[in-house]
Formats: structure tokens, sequence, C-alpha cells
């Protein structure tokens, strides 16, 4: 994956070098701190590796964890990838372990290209933590809008601006962030959030008049979906940041 030389290695190893691969990263998805996720990283990679002797992913699986999840190499096959068989495999792992993880995939990747795959797939991986994405098995069809929406740019700080003064009305956001989920089914964001209807409509009225944009006409809607990601990921990344020293100490 990172573009040293293979043959010589994978002959030492016995191993069989194949041309082409899916590339699939699993992630955990999860709220708990990153130092916290170190100081378990050792018995979570062995957890993995343990599960993965089961062979859930198949002959030829080639794998390596840390404290985040991991990645794996399989042959690519000859027919399309089975969507539903990465989705099983997902939901196999969080019931495994008892917490939500995901997994990402780069479908027939081929060898001279794994090295760039394999940032472009820790970029996706990222889009999946920090946007807080659920459970379950994601392409780079799935995330492509996230993912452009992250990239830095001036336009991205400006999205992200846009909700900045909701961010000390939690329950705002919050009512923002299940409106998108579902729309404009008003009764569904009220059930999700244990509220009566009246309380959603009553909200959404205050989002329209801390921002200006109102999420219940289309072109406005449009716009806070794109600023709650560009938001979300600002805040994901900012709080990345200052986590990063104190696991670095350690």
């Amino acid at each position: 994956m990172y573009g040293d030389p293979l043959d010589e290695l994978a002959s030492r190893a016995e191993l069989v070098v194949h041309n082409r691969y899916d590339l699939v990263a699993v992630v955990a998805v999860s709220d708990t701190c990153r130092s916290q996720r170190v100081e378990a990283s050792a018995q979570w990679s062995a957890r993995l590796v343990c599960y993965l002797d089961n062979d859930p992913l198949g002959h030829g699986a080639l794998h390596v964890f840390d404290a985040d999840g991991g990645l794996v190499l399989l042959p690519a096959p000859d027919h399309a990838t089975n969507r539903a068989r990465y989705t099983d495999i997902a939901h196999g792992l969080c019931d495994h372990f008892d917490q939500p993880i995901a997994l990402v995939e780069l479908h027939d990747v081929a060898r001279g290209d794994l090295r760039d795959a394999q940032q472009m797939i820790h970029e996706l991986c990222r889009v999946v933590t920090y946007l807080r994405k659920p459970p379950g098995a994601y392409t780079l069809d799935d995330l492509a809008l996230d993912y452009q929406l992250t990239r830095p740019s001036p336009a991205r700080c400006r999205l992200a601006s846009i909700l900045a003064p909701l961010r000390d009305h939690g329950y705002l956001m919050e009512t923002l962030q299940a409106y998108l989920l579902f729309g404009t089914d008003r009764k569904r964001v009220a059930e999700s959030l244990t509220l009566h209807p009246n309380s959603v409509s009553y909200r959404l009225r205050r989002i329209t008049e801390i921002t200006g944009l109102n999420p219940g006409e289309p072109a406005d809607s449009r716009k806070l979906a794109a600023a709650w990601i560009a938001s979300e990921w600002q805040v994901s990344e900012l709080e990345a940041q200052r986590a990063r020293p104190a696991v670095e100490h350690e």
C-alpha cells in the first residue's frame, strides 16, 4: 500500500500477490475519546484479528489494525462487489464487538494504485467518523457529496459559519439534524426527539430567525444541509487537533 517493492517480501512470506484488490477499512464509530481508544488498541487489534481468522471476509485477506480500526486487502473478485455482503459483515462486526462499526470500501483497485487509494480511504474514514455516520457499509459513491463538501476551501468555512450562531443552542442543532435526516416529515422529527410537533415547528422558526434560512424551503434546506456537514467537520477537526497533543505526549 505504501509503494514499496513487494515481490521479495511476498516470496519470503509465501503470499500470492494479486494485480487488483478491494481495499476495505474497518472503522470504530464511537464517541470514546482517542486517548482511551489508544489504551485499548492492543486488545482491540487482537480481537479484530481473532474475528477475521474465522474468515468472514473470505480467503486471501491481508489486514493491519490500530486503535481506530484497520485496513483489509482482498483479491478483487471478477464480478461486481456484493454490497449486501459488506453490509452483513459490518452488522456482524457490530454484534461481535457490541459497538458501532462501519466499513468503507474501494472496489477493484490496481496494485500500483493502492498507495493513493489508501490515502483516499483514510479521508473517507474521517468523513464517516467526523460526521457521525451510522454503522454500515459505505463506498465512495455513498460519501462523495460529504467528501467534496469537507475539502478545505473558503466556501467550506463560509458554509460552516452559517450555523455558528446555533452552536450556543444545542437543541436547535439537534432539531436541524433530525429535520435534515427525515426531510419535511415533522411527525417523525418529533418522534425521534420525543417532542410535540408544535415544539418542532417552534424550533424550526427559531432556526430561521437566527440563520435567515428557512428549513422548509427547498433551496434553504439544501444550503442548511451543506452548512451542517461543513460545521460538523470543522468542530470534529478542532476536537481531533486538541486531542492529538495529549495522545502524542502519552
